[in-house]
């Protein structure tokens, strides 16, 4: 079962933030990022994540998508 928390907040008109992190008994994995707004349908995501099993290496870095709501 995993389980684990998350908040987003307004940081500018058209920038909100956001952070996560969610564990289990094997895993961790936690996450920050911003995502800017272009119109009410499209947003650019930037963030920074990382992962972490029992037994293996940590997998972390930065990442970068688009996001669109239909």
């Amino acid at each position: 079962m995993f389980y684990g928390i998350g908040a987003s907040t307004a940081l500018a008109p058209r920038i909100d933030g956001y952070a996560s992190v969610t564990t289990s008994s094997i895993a961790t994995d936690w996450q920050v990022g911003a995502a800017y707004k272009l119109n009410s349908q499209t947003a650019l995501h930037l963030g920074y994540k990382s992962y972490k099993e029992d037994g293996a290496s940590r997998a972390d870095g930065l990442g970068f998508c688009v996001n669109y709501t239909f």
